[in-house]
């Protein structure tokens, strides 16, 4: 598909201009794939989350004794 036109600027300068689409299938999204990277980042998040807070169990225990 090819679309032209004609741009012109303030001093009424124009240009033609030509835009050409070709009619390529759109990638298909493998959901599979993107589910197992969501899986191990939000695992990812988790297990720094219970780490930290298991370090600041043991820092504020040691702070309080």
């Amino acid at each position: 598909m090819d679309i032209t036109g004609t741009l012109c600027d303030a001093a009424q300068i124009c240009q033609q201009v030509s835009l050409t689409l070709t009619g390529e299938a759109p990638k298909i999204t493998d959901y599979s794939y993107l589910g197992k990277v969501w899986g191990l980042a939000f695992s990812s998040v988790m297990s720094l989350y219970l780490f930290s807070l298991g370090i600041g169990t043991v820092l504020r225990f040691i702070k309080n004794v």
